[in-house]
């Protein structure tokens, strides 16, 4: 993540709190090993050097942050996400996008990583490839990022993520799926218990969610037809619910489960005058109204009919496989499809961007 030294730094007397030199150490240490961007006003990086409590080797790479920094200068002003580390602040706090960390808090092995907490394994390793092709596309070739994925446990994600937050000498980032079954309905308990933990000021970590219902419906189509190009009857799926897709201006296949299909015992369960019941209310007219040989205007509780199909129930692990390069049709030319149709990954990118610039990193420095 990038991290700003405060000005307040230049009047630390390390006499009196030589603790802070361990605490700086180990900021020089975690950035030159690929962790995290350090930056500071350079007046803050030259009372650094001269105070001559540092090792030659640490003014080194000193020296060296700082001329990786005055490259990206333009670009680090403008960075979404800062940490400011203060010698004064004796608590962290937040405002909007930017955490207060006291120098204080820092030991040895803090901030060496950012964790990424995602329901299950797969969505994590996932996201990891949307940092991969917005930092690519991007042309930040000379940027690392220091990110390591978790397994929150699917619901059990919230009490995880409070073991994490206690525990963790690292940022947290915490992705859930949204659980929505409509573009206005409420978020899932789970991930709203999750928002309000993670957004609380005294809380070191950031909460993400899904665009859609889960991170299936986050995936791009052309990612899922190509990790299925080898099953037939996928490919017909998604043939069928791209065609409703395109007869329709209702973004349906943001809110359907992608793994089990649209069935009428599911759209029935919603509670009249709700945003769901008048979401998929619209949708069962308008799908009424195509030519669609699979619609049944059946919605009794007593039924339980496919509506529209899944299109596959291992569909993110067989997207990631893909991705990984463990499928015989190996990923082509996949940043050159994004630049070309970039609306249709904006959700994927959105992701992308947000993860990279929390766990944007140095290269590791070799001296």
């Amino acid at each position: 993540m990038y991290i700003f030294l405060d000005e307040d730094i230049n009047n630390i007397d390390f006499l009196l709190y030589p603790q802070y030199i361990d605490s700086i150490g180990q900021l020089i240490s975690s950035t030159c090993c690929g962790c995290n961007i350090l930056d500071a006003k350079r007046s803050t990086f030259k009372f650094l050097i001269e105070s001559t409590v540092f090792s030659k080797n640490q003014v080194k790479n000193i020296e060296e942050i700082m001329r990786h920094n005055y490259e990206y200068n333009d670009l680090f002003q403008n960075a979404p996400y800062k940490i400011i580390v203060s010698s004064t602040a004796s608590s962290i706090s937040r405002n909007d996008n930017i955490w207060i960390l006291p120098l204080s808090s820092i030991e040895y092995g803090s901030l060496q990583s950012v964790e990424l907490l995602a329901e299950d394994l797969t969505d994590g390793q996932l996201l990891i490839h949307s940092v991969d092709h917005y930092k690519k596309l991007n042309g930040y070739n000379s940027l690392s990022y220091k990110i390591t994925p978790r397994n929150g446990g699917g619901t059990n994600i919230y009490s995880n993520l409070i073991n994490v937050l206690e525990n963790s000498k690292d940022f947290t980032i915490v992705f859930c799926d949204s659980d929505k079954f409509s573009p206005e309905a409420n978020l899932g308990d789970t991930t709203q218990k999750c928002i309000e933990l993670s957004n609380s000021h005294e809380k070191f970590s950031f909460f993400m969610k899904t665009k859609g219902r889960e991170i299936e419906n986050d995936l791009p189509i052309t990612f899922v037809i190509e990790s299925h190009i080898d099953d037939p009857k996928v490919q017909q799926r998604i043939q069928k619910l791209e065609y409703v897709k395109s007869k329709l201006d209702i973004p349906f296949m943001d809110y359907i489960d992608l793994k089990e299909g649209l069935r009428t015992d599911w759209i029935s369960k919603f509670e009249k005058n709700t945003k769901n019941f008048e979401f998929w209310g619209e949708f069962n007219l308008a799908l009424s109204k195509i030519n669609y040989k699979d619609f049944n205007n059946k919605f009794s509780q007593d039924e339980s009919e496919t509506i529209l199909p899944m299109i596959c129930e291992k569909m993110a692990s067989n997207t990631l496989d893909w991705l990984d390069d463990k499928k015989k049709n190996h990923p082509k030319s996949i940043h050159s499809q994004i630049k070309k149709d970039a609306k249709a990954f904006n959700s994927w990118l959105e992701h992308g961007k947000d993860i990279f610039w929390l766990g944007c990193a140095m290269k590791k420095i070799r001296l």
